[in-house]
């Protein structure tokens, strides 16, 4: 498959966080001061090079990791934290696709794919769609019924009722990528919904000239095998690491 894509993301998000991408292994360490207080180090993994992002006050944490002569994998990362007091609280891998590259999946027999206006007209059946599901799985599509996405697109039965939403935003890394949530209704899972109504909606950005970037949680494998089975490639790796005892870390079932 053709790297346009990959390469396009990868190339503007390296610039948008100042690092330039090469094929020598490196390590950077970037302290940032819009970082203050938040108690976060963030590790990036792609191609070559390994990011890593974090506050003023923990400098004399990260700045060890720096180096010209090779990167760190995500596990390194991770195994890194409990040497520093830290624990690994979330993670993601993203994908994007070439749209040559995407894989059908047909709308079954007895749905149809529709277009909703989130902040129009469908606005109070998608909040109380959204508001009828199951907490977690709205948390972890990163839906907010207060801020609904521009872009969605949903499944619906003959009923008009809907059995699966995918929606999608402008990233402000790179603005012609748009970030893909999709949730399906827990008694319409098993039938692969989730595939079908995430080509729907790569169908719908690429009529605006958009490309969609997915990600998900490396403790959702199901997610994660619904990109890879539309043709999606992973291509950058995302772990976050806060002090042990932290709020963020309680209860947290992301660690590998």
């Amino acid at each position: 498959m053709s790297d346009s894509a990959r390469r396009r993301y990868l190339d503007e998000f390296a610039s948008s966080i100042g690092v330039a991408r090469t094929d020598v292994p490196s390590t950077h360490v970037l302290i940032e001061d819009s970082r203050a207080g938040s108690n976060l180090i963030v590790g990036y993994v792609f191609d070559a090079i390994t990011v890593v992002r974090a506050a003023p006050e923990h400098a004399d944490l990260v700045m060890p990791l720096h180096t010209s002569e090779r990167s760190r994998t995500h596990e390194e990362l991770r195994d890194w934290a409990p040497e520093i007091g830290w624990v690994d609280f979330d993670g993601s891998l993203s994908h994007v696709v070439d749209r040559h590259a995407v894989r059908d999946a047909e709308v079954p027999s007895g749905l149809q794919a529709v277009r909703l206006e989130p902040n129009g007209a469908d606005n109070e059946r998608i909040v109380s769609w959204l508001t009828s599901a199951h907490p977690d799985d709205v948390e972890a599509a990163d839906f907010d019924v207060d801020e609904l996405d521009d872009r969605m697109v949903a499944l619906v039965d003959e009923s008009e009722q809907i059995v699966a939403v995918a929606s999608s935003y402008a990233t402000d890394e790179v603005p012609q990528f748009e970030d893909i949530g999709v949730i399906v209704c827990r008694n319409a899972r098993g039938r692969g919904l989730g595939r079908v109504v995430v080509r729907q909606l790569l169908d719908d950005l690429h009529v605006d000239d958009q490309l969609g970037l997915y990600r998900c949680n490396w403790s959702n494998p199901w997610s994660r095998q619904l990109a890879l089975s539309l043709g999606f490639e992973e291509i950058l790796s995302l772990i976050a690491l806060c002090p042990e005892g932290d709020p963020k870390a309680a209860g947290c079932s992301c660690h590998l």
